[in-house]
């Protein structure tokens, strides 16, 4: 069983790349190979999709059972690097399965708007960390399970976001503010 792709294989012409869920791991190199991928269909689960190392998305689109991927809910307990670079990610929701998040793992997902936080590991231990710096780095909302919020986390609750846990019964919501420069 093959579970290692390796760019150099693939003519860098390629437009349309299937993924076998068998797949775990592309090496660095092929990144580079795939300038022209438009579409990725990924044949297994998100959180399988999640785990692999990988950063394929650059400029292809994801699929997984035929669904254009934009809002994902990861369950896996791992994050890699596959989701790094895709730029048609919206949203993010991090379920309490999830321990740890690669550095990279959502480094370029320029239109990553919101995260959803269930998950007390990253929000205990991460949140302003360099794991999750990328994961918050474009976001203008960010939502954490009151259960696991108690205010203390200075990264959220300082001058970049203000925090409401008035509006939602279940989640504390930072918004982040606008920022102005007056000269």
């Amino acid at each position: 069983e093959i579970n290692v792709l390796n760019g150099n294989a693939i003519p860098n012409t390629v437009t349309h790349l299937i993924i076998p869920s068998s797949i775990t791991n592309v090496t660095h190199e092929s990144v580079y190979q795939f300038s022209t991928l438009e579409r990725v269909d990924y044949l297994g689960t998100i959180d399988q999709f999640a785990s692999m190392d990988a950063s394929l998305m650059w400029n292809a689109k994801l699929y997984i059972d035929d669904q254009f991927i934009t809002e994902v809910v990861i369950n896996s307990e791992v994050i890699n690097t596959a989701f790094q670079g895709y730029k048609y990610l919206n949203k993010v929701t991090l379920t309490e399965n999830v321990k740890t998040i690669s550095a990279s793992a959502f480094s370029g997902c320029v239109n990553l708007r919101e995260v959803v936080i269930e998950s007390s590991d990253i929000y205990n231990a991460a949140i302003g960390s360099s794991e999750t710096g990328a994961l918050l780095a474009n976001a203008t909302t960010v939502k954490v399970l009151k259960d696991i919020d108690d205010g203390s986390n200075s990264f959220l609750s300082g001058e970049n976001f203000k925090r409401d846990d008035i509006s939602d019964p279940n989640y504390v919501i930072y918004e982040k503010m606008e920022q102005y420069n007056i000269t």
